[in-house]
């Protein structure tokens, strides 16, 4: 850094007339060249030269030097110059030289007739008022530094902003690091009891993380510090660390609380605690915060504010960041405010060795970590603090316990999904149609939506249907790019969806799970029977009907070839479920839940095994599906809450169905007794007939465009259910009555 007036840094002064005051330090300057150059800059202000000194500084000022005739005789003279070089400062490095040449040849001399312009206590008067109008002396305060503490982050400030004096105190160490405890002792006018106590294990200037140890082995705040303190303007420090917690819709998918959650966190939020609420709300990284996390700030009446993302890029001043941050809301905002931390592992790192202040001060450590960062920075906030990050794992069990609530943030229902989204459609004027379209892409976001929208009006379609699936197609392709999906994730019902349609056997019937699960979303459910009966239709009905997400997956997606794998890619399936409160449903289960005594291999076994043991664990819904029911394993089945089996259609549900799909049931003249036991008659000879079989025959009429007569409808079920009986597995694999 280049050459910068000391006296803009409060303390510097008092610490030159201290070392000036110092025997054995005085001795030191006068052998070292290079030191007693940078001590000269630093007290030419508060120092009384001796005449001689004075006419030869005099006289060296008056001669005309070059930049490069500087730099030579620097190096001539031998003293190394870090950092920045201008002509200003080379000259006034020379003239310290020429002084230093002058008082060794008479130090006594010059000792005698050198004096202070000022008194150390009027120094040490002035200093401190001067510390209580600069940022770095407001920050002290706000952080309850005093006395010694103070001045070592003074300390530090001046070591990065002022290069005199970090080259003083270099020169005075780097040959005998002994000196180190001494030093600050001299120059704080301290005791070594004092120093230890300032910088011990609960000390806030240790656990703070605000001050570093430079190369040189000299205390240093971060660049980022540095230029905060020392080059701040009108802006307070405050407004340059946080902002107002945003309110502008974000990429991810919008996450909740738990109502029980969200009212229990509003409680403490509400609360007038002194210090030490932290409240920990974790989930999936996918997840957009911001939306609840102000919901529930303005249900405690509380204004949020966020951390401003570092200059630079570096995340490595996050920590003292944060510390400084809860300090500073409170002394500007006492009441009435809260820091939401969206990164908590980026401020509460795991555990490491320390040992900078033993190193620095040539003090002992004590062997204990009583007082780790997260024990300052959870335990002494004065207003509450939000840790809103992707998750938990990457901090220390000691960190965890710290925190008064801890509460998982999951994905939002698709109720609330779907309400969110068409309050952002409010007044765009799509027809209903588009708006079908986008609510039915559920990993949409708010964000997604807004920029489809700027890139639809700059695609200059003439035609509001040629806008909105520019619009659409826009939206889609967003999601691509983020690999979500782009097709509705629920399975579009081609054909009237109803409750009724489904013949199950089994005390407890689909209605009675869906009232069940409402109450109480937690159980584990197995659906079996023919292909088409709508067992995966009914598992997207209840995800509906409870406001959930629906998580599916086929057995084909978690198979692997590679030993254990299987066993991972289930556990994970059950965590995802967890992390996003999803319905969990798993279709093809068979393949999993194979009958352990016929089992071959043992990774048959152990895949069971850890199937089970992840559904004891999951505290949701979770559904499995097969085909074939018979081979599963028995003791595995008496662990589901519920065994159900879809059959084909009954002669009632048949005929009910067909009259809806045909439209006959709307036809103004009603059915005559002999169509109505015709129409019968035929549905009730066609093998195993199911709602699926309806849902391809109406797929085909709107592929080709048509509309079937309620015989062609007959014809067209004969053909599906004849090519169906063709491949239909053995009996003896299939559930029979």
């Amino acid at each position: 850094m280049a050459y910068s007036p000391f006296c803009e840094i409060a303390y510097v002064p008092l610490w030159t007339g201290r070392l000036w005051a110092s025997p054995e330090f005085r001795r030191v300057l006068l052998a070292n060249p290079v030191a007693f150059s940078a001590w000269y800059l630093l007290a030419d202000r508060i120092a009384m030269w001796p005449k001689e000194v004075v006419e030869l500084v005099a006289a060296f000022r008056d001669e005309e030097i070059s930049f490069e005739d500087a730099a030579d005789a620097l190096r001539r003279a031998n003293l190394v110059v870090r950092g920045e070089l201008s002509l200003a400062y080379a000259r006034r490095l020379l003239e310290g030289y020429e002084v230093w040449r002058k008082v060794r040849r008479e130090p006594a001399n010059f000792l005698d007739k050198a004096g202070l312009a000022l008194s150390l206590d009027s120094l040490a008067a002035e200093s401190a008022l001067q510390a209580r109008h600069g940022r770095t002396g407001k920050l002290s305060s706000h952080l309850g530094l005093k006395g010694v503490g103070e001045q070592m982050l003074f300390a530090a400030v001046a070591t990065a902003g002022v290069e005199e004096f970090s080259t003083l105190i270099h020169e005075l160490v780097r040959h005998d690091r002994r000196l180190s405890s001494l030093i600050w002792q001299a120059l704080f006018g301290c005791t070594r009891e004092q120093l230890e106590d300032a910088t011990g294990v609960n000390s806030a200037l240790r656990a703070s993380r605000l001050l570093t140890l430079s190369e040189e082995g000299l205390p240093a705040v971060s660049t980022f510090w540095a230029r905060k303190l020392l080059e701040g303007g009108e802006v307070s420090l405050l407004d340059e660390l946080v902002e107002p917690l945003p309110e502008r819709p974000g990429v991810g998918m919008p996450a909740r609380l738990a109502p029980e959650d969200a009212d229990l966190a509003t409680r403490l939020l509400k609360a007038d605690a002194t210090t030490g609420v932290n409240l920990l709300l974790y989930g999936a990284e996918t997840l957009e915060r911001r939306t609840q996390l102000s919901e529930l700030l303005r249900a405690a009446g509380r204004t949020g504010y966020v951390l401003k993302e570092p200059e630079g890029g570096s995340h490595r001043d996050l920590p003292a960041i944060a510390y400084v941050a809860q300090h500073l809301l409170h002394a500007y905002f006492p009441t009435g405010t809260a820091l939401v931390l969206e990164r908590p592992s980026d401020v509460l790192p795991r555990r490491g060795g320390g040992g900078m202040f033993a190193r620095l001060f040539g003090l002992e450590q004590e062997p204990t970590s009583a007082t780790p960062f997260e024990e300052l920075v959870l335990g002494g906030n004065r207003i509450p603090v939000v840790w809103a990050g992707p998750g938990s794992q990457d901090l220390s069990e000691e960190a965890i316990a710290r925190f008064v609530f801890h509460a998982p943030l999951r994905k939002a229902s698709r109720t609330e999904r779907r309400e969110q989204l068409a309050q952002h459609m409010e007044g765009l004027a799509l027809t209903q149609d588009t708006q079908g379209r986008l609510l039915a892409l559920e990993e949409v976001s708010a964000l997604q939506l807004q920029t489809a929208l700027k890139a639809a009006r700059l695609a200059g379609a003439r035609t509001r249907k040629q806008r909105e699936d520019f619009l659409v197609q826009a939206v889609r392709r967003s999601l691509k790019a983020l690999k979500r999906a782009t097709e509705p994730v629920a399975k579009e019902c081609v054909t009237d969806y109803s409750l009724e349609y489904l013949n199950y056997s089994g005390r407890f019937g689909p209605k009675d799970l869906v009232t069940a699960f409402k109450r109480n979303p937690k159980g584990s459910l197995c659906l079996y029977g023919l292909p088409g009966t709508g067992k995966t239709q009914f598992v997207e009905h209840l995800a509906q009907q409870l406001g959930m997400p629906l998580i599916a997956k086929r057995a084909s997606d978690l198979m692997s070839k590679w030993v254990g794998e299987n066993e991972k890619n289930l556990a994970a399936m059950f965590q995802e479920a967890t992390d996003n409160n999803s319905v969990l449903f798993l279709d093809e289960a068979d393949s999993f839940l194979r009958d352990r005594s016929q089992a071959g291999q043992q990774w048959e076994v152990s895949q069971v095994n850890e199937l089970l043991q992840q559904m004891e664990r999951f505290n949701g819904i979770f559904v499995i599906a097969t085909n074939l029911f018979q081979g599963l394993d028995l003791a595995a089945l008496r662990r589901f809450s519920f065994k159900l089996e879809f059959r084909e259609l009954s002669a009632e549900q048949r005929l009910a169905m067909f009259l809806r799909e045909t439209g006959l049931d709307k036809r103004k003249t009603p059915l005559s007794e002999v169509e109505r036991e015709k129409y019968w008659e035929d549905l009730c000879l066609l093998p195993k007939l199911a709602a699926g079989d309806f849902a391809t025959v109406k797929r085909q009429c709107n592929i080709m465009g048509v509309r079937l007569t309620p015989l062609q409808w007959i014809e067209q079920l004969k053909v599906e259910c004849q090519l169906k009986s063709q491949h239909q597995p053995s009996q003896a694999r299939v559930a029979m009555d």
